[in-house]
């Protein structure tokens, strides 16, 4: 199946299981902070391998890229309101959540984006934003 449609289908899905189950919103979604440097010196600049790889598949696949990133951050702002939480794990540092998400890019084509926040008492926090090859079984 085009690898576009199953992710029409997994937005579609992840949606209706947040509208469903409003409980599964992100803690603190609303004021979710991401770091200026995740960004600028992490996905797009830096010298993080791992980060730059990450930023080069987000700019072929979306679009974003160092010069257009703030738009980039609106999307991922706005995708932890529209998709659900999954609670990973605890640490000293607070519980991890994962998001998953489908964010269409400026050039029109859609991605799944894996979206990992850090929950503090009263803060979330992004800690790595990446994207993930959507899979049939999962729908």
């Amino acid at each position: 199946m085009d690898e576009q449609i199953l992710l029409n289908k997994l937005e579609l899905k992840l949606k209706e299981q947040l509208k469903n189950n409003p409980q599964l919103l992100l803690p603190y979604a609303h004021t979710i902070n991401v770091a200026e440097a995740k960004y600028t010196n992490y996905l797009f600049g830096g010298s993080d391998e791992r980060g730059l790889n990450k930023g080069r598949l987000i700019a072929r696949i979306l679009g974003y890229n160092i010069g257009n990133y703030l738009e980039f951050d609106k999307k991922i702002k706005q995708a932890v309101l529209e998709f659900p939480a999954i609670f990973k794990k605890g640490n000293e540092f607070g519980d991890v959540y994962e998001v998953d998400t489908v964010i269409t890019g400026i050039i029109g084509r859609k991605a799944r984006v894996l979206i990992a926040a850090l929950v503090d008492r009263e803060t979330s926090k992004v800690t790595t934003i990446y994207i993930k090859d959507v899979k049939e079984e999962k729908l």
